[in-house]
């Protein structure tokens, strides 16, 4: 699987749970007990930075600039693994009603943290292994030229 899919699938799933919390955030949050407007609005808020997140995932899906990949896997990386840990001491504090509701989306975010951090370290190992190539091939270069200061140097592209 290329980290094409990981964005894209992740994408879609931002935007679905970004319409849930916008549109219905107080049957998203009934699992909390009572849902005051305060939390309702909060959770729109989420909703509409999960629409942007969505967004971007899915435009930076088709990227090849490893650097800017690798940004976007450890924004995506960070914001589960806080989920996870947010979920987590929710349901230490037992402030869900249902308890399985907190289980099933620290087990969600964390899913997405594991797909997030394998690609991180695939894009890392594949930039070294270029970066390598590289410094391989410079190394080559001056073996077979010469190397800078020999005097008896001769560079093909001088006169």
């Amino acid at each position: 699987m290329k980290v094409r899919w990981l964005l894209s699938v992740s994408a879609v799933l931002y935007w679905f749970f970004a319409v849930m919390k916008i549109f219905n955030a107080r049957v998203f949050q009934a699992p909390l007990g009572d849902v005051t407007d305060a939390v309702v609005m909060v959770t729109q808020s989420e909703g509409a930075i999960l629409l942007g997140l969505g967004v971007i995932n899915w435009m930076v899906r088709s990227v090849t600039n490893d650097h800017a990949l690798t940004a976007i896997l450890v924004g995506n990386l960070v914001w589960q693994v806080a989920m996870v840990a947010i979920v987590a001491r929710a349901l230490m504090l037992h402030l869900f009603a249902v308890e399985s509701g907190g289980v099933n989306t620290a087990i969600f975010h964390g899913l997405l943290g594991i797909g997030f951090a394998v690609y991180l370290v695939r894009t890392h190992r594949a930039t070294r292994s270029r970066q390598s190539r590289a410094a391989s091939r410079q190394v080559w270069f001056l073996v077979l030229w010469g190397l800078p200061g020999d005097p008896e140097m001769e560079w093909p592209f001088v006169q």
